[in-house]
């Protein structure tokens, strides 16, 4: 189902798509997994790969007769095991790649937004692999972190 509130979201969610799909075309996993949306996550993580894309922060500037800008810092989580670590590792670390490779093709998710990209150096726009905990299991993934700027002049009002 498209989300209204945030119609570029559906576009991430294609993206990582793409990202499992290509992992399973290089043989780093047996499937293309599932990607969830903030408004459509998981009980539990029940296959591998899984993504899931969710909000962390963000911002607003608006004035009357003034651009309107929104600014989102969002976080994709990646699991993609739930064996150990060492056993994990070699399935994780490609996924960096595969995820910089696609995140740079499509800087304006198809012309949704007007940027989205990796938090500006020095910050780390992705960490692990590592283990991560998701309701009340462990897995192993990445956490991968963009910031989505959004101009959304004319979406509401704004009154003096």
């Amino acid at each position: 189902m498209a989300d209204t509130y945030f119609p570029w979201m559906d576009e991430l969610k294609t993206l990582f798509q793409t990202v499992h799909t290509a992992a399973k075309t290089a043989e780093l996993t047996d499937n293309a997994g599932q990607v969830h949306i903030y408004s459509e996550l998981p009980e539990m993580i029940r296959s591998y790969p899984t993504t899931l894309i969710t909000f962390v922060s963000g911002g607003d500037v608006y004035s009357a007769g003034g651009v309107q800008r929104a600014e989102y810092d969002i976080q994709v989580t990646l699991y993609v095991a739930r064996a150990s670590l060492p056993d994990a590792l070699s399935t994780a670390a490609p996924f960096v790649i595969l995820v910089k490779h696609e995140a740079a093709k499509n800087l304006t998710l198809s012309g949704t937004v007007e940027d989205f990209e990796p938090p500006m150096l020095p910050e780390r726009w992705w960490s692990g692999p590592g283990n991560i905990v998701y309701g009340d299991e462990q897995h192993t993934g990445l956490i991968f972190k963009f910031i989505v700027r959004v101009n959304e002049s004319g979406v509401y009002p704004v009154n003096a």
